[in-house]
């Protein structure tokens, strides 16, 4: 039989902190979330609405 050739993985690319900590950090991801869940009705629009917004910034700056 001949050897197989090595596998290299491709690194895991992460696109923001909620992706890192879900990865690397799912407890205190959860948790973070269950926090933000039972916050003020108005403070969680507006984080939405921020991180929402954040989201399309990022989106733009990869496309220029």
């Amino acid at each position: 039989m001949a050897a197989s050739p090595t596998k290299q993985k491709t690194p895991k690319v992460f696109r923001s902190m909620s992706e890192f900590k879900k990865h690397y950090l799912p407890n205190a991801y959860e948790k973070e979330q269950e926090e933000r869940e039972n916050e003020d009705p108005e403070q969680l629009g507006e984080s939405m609405a921020r991180d929402f917004l954040e989201g399309i910034r990022r989106e733009l700056e990869k496309q220029t």
